[in-house]
């Protein structure tokens, strides 16, 4: 299967510490690390003033299929992930911005 070209990558790269990996969206030069990626470079491309309607693809290094989609920048920024439910395992949650701003460093 071979998605659009529309598509925004983000590329995940390696872990820098437990629950935490970088991050890279080449198309618009910029990346970060986050316990999210996928999530977090939504926020990131909707900052920027992307197209909130493009979907977005998380990639491993040099992949051609994604590993994880969101149906879009303001669907993927919309939403978090959340593991307080015990026994349930992660689920998506709506995102609230924590405090001093987004758990992602730049």
């Amino acid at each position: 299967m071979t998605f659009r070209s529309e598509m925004i990558r983000v590329e995940l790269g390696p872990q820098t510490k437990p629950g935490v990996w970088q991050f890279t969206v080449p198309s618009l030069r910029t990346g970060g690390k986050s316990s999210q990626p996928l999530l977090d470079a939504c926020r990131l491309i909707k900052r920027m003033g992307g197209d909130l309607h493009v979907p977005v693809g998380l990639f491993n290094a040099g992949a051609d299929e994604p590993r994880l989609v969101a149906k879009s920048v303001d669907a993927g920024a919309r939403l978090s992930v959340s593991e307080l439910k015990a026994g349930n395992g992660p689920s998506f949650v709506p995102y609230r911005q924590f405090g001093g701003g987004d758990d992602v460093e730049f």
